[in-house]
């Protein structure tokens, strides 16, 4: 876990993409589209996310991975997906 998007500048090879869930409506997530593939990607939501659609939305806008591929531990009130 990183404090802010910014403290992933330092990380060598990883590319952060940060989203405010909490204040950005469910339609809007849906609507983002993100190409491509890595060799591992990661997106950790909170776990409040997951009721209210906005993990499930989140995860399908990476249009190059399989929705039910994604792969997912619980850690501290927050889940890290990754494939």
């Amino acid at each position: 876990m990183i404090p802010s998007p910014e403290a992933a500048i330092g990380l060598p090879h990883f590319r952060v993409i940060a989203i405010h869930l909490d204040f950005t409506p469910r339609k809007i997530i849906a609507s983002y589209k993100w190409a491509g593939r890595a060799e591992k990607i990661f997106v950790i939501v909170q776990d409040r996310m997951v009721g209210n659609g906005k993990a499930e939305a989140l995860l399908k806008s990476f249009v190059d991975y399989g929705f039910d591929k994604w792969g997912a531990v619980e850690i501290d009130g927050m889940i890290v997906y990754e494939q």
